[in-house]
């Protein structure tokens, strides 16, 4: 097969394996595209202490964290770990059947693809290089539960921000070489977007990989077929370049996974996995030196010839409410710094709603 030929092939193997994930995706992800369009009319609500909220204002911009350090230590490896063990499962139940010579080359796929999930496990956290990871925030639809103030604040010294990344009276004014527009700094750098995290027991997710898998080997034996019209094309170089592809379509699914334990959450993601290297800064977490970026980073081509305190201190955080903890003492007082440290940083505080959490709270002092 010649060079032309060959890149042909892999484009038509490409484009199978990508219109087969993509019908799948839409049953575990929710996607919500840019900023603009999904959190229209919708409130999101972000919990975080006093001092994360202070820190947050200061540096007038959202931490975006590397999954390894989230509060939830089985983050991604709850689906990871299902997707593996389902991979082996389904790989014997082929080696009960009688297999063709295609089938026993999609169970070398297969085992190609264990192989890769194998040293993921053991390597993931010895990775130095943060660029190849996505980095995350997380955000509730709920603005005052109980089981996410229990889960995310303690002390009752904690705040929800709710925020509307819609509202253009955040909007920042962007130069092009014709057209000057107005847009949420939210919506730009770091490429990423907003999506709803989809909760499911182990048995719907088992049952759901199945059929997942079930499509993928149709996809591989239709494309196996094209491959014996092919001269010079490998099989084991058709396995490699299959069982990546599939491996890194299931890790990018557990980004959007979640097992229903958490299914109070009522969690929404912006993620972002198109940053540069410099983008990544660190900060110290309990005891932990965390990667973190910065959202929103801002484009170049806004305020380009302004120093980069004014360009990231011109725009405000869309926030549109302030809800404090249950059993917050000296409530009117707390309220009464946040007007004023918001007030000094350029807020109009009056189109802020200030409020104390509506959940009763009992001390079991």
């Amino acid at each position: 097969m010649n060079d032309k030929n060959s890149k042909d092939f892999l484009l038509d193997c490409y484009f199978d394996l990508r219109s087969c994930f993509d019908n799948v995706k839409q049953e575990f992800v929710s996607y919500k595209g840019k900023p603009v369009p999904f959190t229209q009319n919708k409130i999101l609500y972000h919990y975080c202490t006093i001092e994360s909220f202070y820190n947050i204002i200061k540096s007038n911009c959202f931490w975006l964290s590397c999954p390894t350090y989230l509060n939830d230590l089985t983050e991604f490896k709850y689906s990871q770990k299902i997707f593996f063990e389902n991979i082996a499962k389904y790989k014997e139940s082929l080696v009960k059947t009688k297999e063709s010579k295609d089938e026993s080359c999609f169970s070398n796929m297969l085992n190609d693809m264990l192989s890769r999930f194998s040293n993921y496990f053991e390597n993931r956290e010895k990775e130095l290089d943060y660029n190849n990871q996505s980095f995350l925030i997380c955000f509730s639809s709920e603005g005052d539960s109980l089981a996410m103030w229990n889960s995310y604040i303690s002390n009752n010294t904690g705040v929800s921000i709710g925020l509307d990344f819609s509202k253009e009276d955040y909007f920042i004014e962007l130069n092009s070489a014709d057209l000057r527009k107005k847009v949420s700094p939210f919506n730009q750098l770091p490429k990423g977007a907003f999506y709803d995290i989809k909760y499911f027991d182990k048995p719907v997710l088992e049952n759901k990989i199945g059929e997942l898998l079930e499509k993928k080997r149709e996809v591989y034996l239709l494309d196996l077929m094209k491959l014996k019209k092919a001269d010079k094309y490998s099989i084991d170089n058709f396995n490699e370049y299959f069982s990546s592809n599939c491996y890194l379509n299931l890790l990018d699914l557990s980004i959007y996974i979640k097992d229903s334990n958490f299914q109070f959450e009522k969690e929404t993601r912006f993620i972002s996995s198109n940053f540069e290297k410099d983008d990544i800064k660190f900060r110290v977490k309990n005891n932990f030196i965390v990667p973190y970026i910065e959202f929103p980073k801002l484009p170049s081509n806004y305020m380009e010839d302004k120093s980069e305190t004014e360009r990231r201190y011109s725009y405000k955080i869309p926030i549109v409410s302030l809800t404090l903890s249950p059993g917050c003492s000296e409530a009117n007082l707390v309220i009464h710094s946040l007007k004023s440290y918001l007030f000094s940083k350029g807020y109009d505080v009056n189109k802020i709603q200030f409020k104390e959490s509506e959940i009763p709270f009992v001390s079991r002092c």
